[in-house]
């Protein structure tokens, strides 16, 4: 049973958990050595670089995790033919990764790649937006493919950014601090997708139901139990099994929350690329082990 967002148990965990951050700051600023040095956010690069990379990674983890079983569940497709789609996903992410990187090592230039990765992200996200229940695995592996190349890249070149505007001893610190902010992002992404995902769906649900009795609540559990029992019923039968009527409302109203979902997707990588716009970059500098090409990269 899903707990309501203005029940004490989940103010109880928001109020602790500002309390927490608002400890480890006063921590942080008392002790000689601290984990993670306030003075590290008078570096604007430092700040704004991690505030995109919490953002970029909202939005890859929910993909990965929700797109999936959109496949099985909107589509009846088998998990295996899921799994295999989101490999559009990482083979986007490993060339252009390797690809930008080599063009960035040779000019120096930061900027321009970030927030053109950025903006490839946005447009993929984006033509996600168009995909439903009868759209082919192809179709949605191409779209993949095209998030996926902006990803690689933005993820990358933000933590260069951070680690390039780091002094020599503190490389360790920035490194670990643009780790933490994306994994910190990724969890929170998640989190608020699903919500949205849960509630957009009961929400739905009595739209698109062929009989008013058949619409009822449903969580990411009752999701994935019914993507298994659909697995089964195919493993079985050997032969594609077509949606029963019940399922076809379940893939229809489950179409209109992801779209909901990948619309919040689309408005945080907005906040990201703004964030990127804003983000000083100097050129790479020679103690990277590169030799920087431009004044103004």
């Amino acid at each position: 049973m899903p707990i309501p967002w203005l029940s004490p148990q989940i103010i109880g965990m928001f109020a602790f958990g500002f309390a927490a951050l608002a400890i480890f700051i006063m921590v942080e600023r008392a002790v000689w050595d601290p984990i993670l040095p306030m003075v590290m956010f008078k570096n604007t690069t430092f700040k704004s670089a991690n505030g995109a990379l919490f953002f970029f990674g909202m939005n890859f983890t929910s993909l990965s995790t929700f797109l999936p079983l959109f496949m099985q569940v909107g589509q009846g497709a088998p998990a295996t033919r899921s799994g295999l789609t989101m490999l559009a996903l990482m083979m986007g992410m490993i060339i252009s990764s390797n690809a930008v990187g080599q063009v960035v090592s040779r000019t120096g230039r930061l900027k321009p790649f970030m927030i053109g990765s950025g903006v490839v992200v946005t447009l993929g996200v984006l033509l996600l937006c168009s995909i439903g229940p009868d759209t082919s695995t192809l179709g949605i592996a191409w779209r993949l493919a095209i998030v996926g190349i902006g990803i690689g890249p933005s993820q990358n070149l933000l933590q260069l950014a951070i680690q390039n505007s780091a002094e020599a001893h503190q490389m360790g610190i920035a490194t670990a601090s643009s780790q933490f902010t994306r994994q910190i992002g990724q969890t929170v992404g998640v989190a608020l997708f699903a919500a949205i995902l849960t509630s957009s769906l009961s929400a739905e649900l009595p739209r698109h139901a062929p009989q008013p009795g058949m619409a009822r609540k449903l969580d990411l559990g009752d999701l994935q139990k019914m993507a298994l029992e659909r697995q089964d019923r195919m493993a079985k039968s050997k032969v594609q099994i077509p949606q029963t009527a019940g399922e076809r409302a379940i893939a229809e109203s489950f179409t209109v929350a992801l779209h909901h979902g990948l619309w919040l997707n689309l408005s945080v990588l907005l906040v990201g690329i703004a964030l990127m716009v804003f983000t000083p970059t100097t050129p790479l500098s020679d103690r990277r082990g590169i030799l920087a090409t431009d004044p103004e990269a």
